[in-house]
């Protein structure tokens, strides 16, 4: 049995949880940053970084040439500067250097957070935590597959550390992480041409 995270495992309603501007910015400035780049995303993560700027009464400004990267994030131009909003990955396309934050990310990555950086076109500028609740009967459905004698499996496209830290917590034995969306359906076929009969649990849209 296959499972999808957000919205499957867990809720699928997020919360921003840890917010680290860069020394040049304040935590409000990052914010509306990345809640403008947000503001024409459909994701859960972008509806959660939405409700923190409405919470603290920050403008969202218009954004021109938005592109969502499938995978790895969102490009935008705000004033005229171009921003990126993503994971690691997209840092990594862009030659956006991480790795003195890596004492920062990795905390959140433990915590579960799913974790966006923020940068403009030469360096980074934020990181943002965000964390989604489990369902309450998640871990009894995983314990009842395990009774079944079924072995689980979570399929995300979150990091590794962190989608880690939530199978553990509900009882999942196997975890596929850091996968596309558009790579999800090559990841179960391989699990089918290894001779397993596999079934998916998750929401159409992923």
């Amino acid at each position: 049995m296959v499972l999808d995270k957000t919205g499957t495992i867990t809720n699928g309603k997020p919360d921003v949880d840890n917010i680290f501007a860069s020394d040049e910015l304040k935590e409000d400035e990052l914010l509306q940053i990345i809640g403008s780049l947000e503001a024409k995303s459909e994701h859960p993560i972008g509806t959660a970084i939405i409700d923190k700027l409405k919470e603290k009464n920050i403008e969202i400004k218009h954004t021109k040439q938005f592109e969502a990267i499938s995978g790895k994030g969102i490009k935008a131009k705000i004033d005229d500067k171009t921003y990126y909003a993503g994971n690691e990955k997209l840092m990594k396309e862009q030659n956006i250097n991480i790795q003195d934050k890596t004492d920062i990310f990795g905390k959140l990555y433990k915590k579960a957070n799913t974790v966006v950086f923020v940068s403009d076109k030469s360096k980074l500028l934020g990181i943002i935590g965000v964390s989604d609740t489990i369902k309450p009967n998640s871990k009894k459905a995983i314990s009842e597959f395990k009774k079944l004698e079924i072995e689980t499996y979570m399929l995300t496209g979150d990091n590794k550390v962190s989608a880690e830290a939530i199978a553990n917590e509900v009882g999942i034995d196997n975890v596929i992480s850091e996968v596309l969306p558009q790579d999800k359906e090559k990841k179960i076929r391989e699990l089918q041409e290894k001779g397993k009969k596999v079934a998916m649990i998750g929401d159409r849209n992923k």
